[in-house]
């Protein structure tokens, strides 16, 4: 094998070798749900319901709050192993 040939080989598999490592840690990514996207989608969905929430009227947020609270109690009375 001369030495252009060998230096082929060498670079076909080294190329080929970052490829499928750089395509395993894309799909870690996208299994494990940690891309941008979905980061941008979560902040935003966030900023939503925070905002609905400063726009609530006092009343509906006291009852809200209430809800929440007895739901809460409900979930604590059944125990730690209770399915919601």
């Amino acid at each position: 094998m001369t030495d252009a040939a060998a230096g082929n080989v060498i670079l076909v598999v080294l190329v080929g070798g970052l490829t499928v490592a750089w395509t395993l840690t894309y799909v870690a990514r996208v299994v494990n749900k940690d891309m941008t996207y979905v980061k941008q989608l979560d902040a935003y969905e966030e900023a939503v319901m925070a905002k609905r929430l400063e726009e609530l009227p006092e009343t509906e947020l006291a009852a809200l709050m209430k809800d929440v609270e007895e739901e809460q109690v409900r979930r604590d009375s059944k125990g730690p192993l209770a399915k919601p």
